[in-house]
């Protein structure tokens, strides 16, 4: 069940990223109601939650944000010790 935009609210999402176990938190404006039918089941998310973007749905889903995407992840640079 769809809402019309003026019965969505701004909600502090947090979630644990599947990929690098960090903790975020998103502001995401959705209407609590699409939100509870994705989560109990009752929908898809891209069926409850059609108005967000693709990366906002991911990061309910998976708490992965677009940096985390890159597969394999990019390895960080060490720096040198002159020691």
């Amino acid at each position: 069940m769809q809402f019309p935009p003026e019965h969505r609210e701004l909600i502090l999402v947090g979630r644990t990223s599947e990929r690098s176990g960090k903790r975020r938190h998103a502001l995401i404006e959705a209407n609590p109601d699409d939100i509870i039918a994705w989560r109990s089941g009752e929908a898809r998310i891209q069926d409850a939650l059609p108005y967000l973007t693709p990366d906002e749905r991911e990061f309910l889903i998976t708490g992965m944000t677009p940096d985390e995407w890159e597969y394999p992840p990019a390895k960080k640079k060490r720096k040198r010790s002159n020691c």
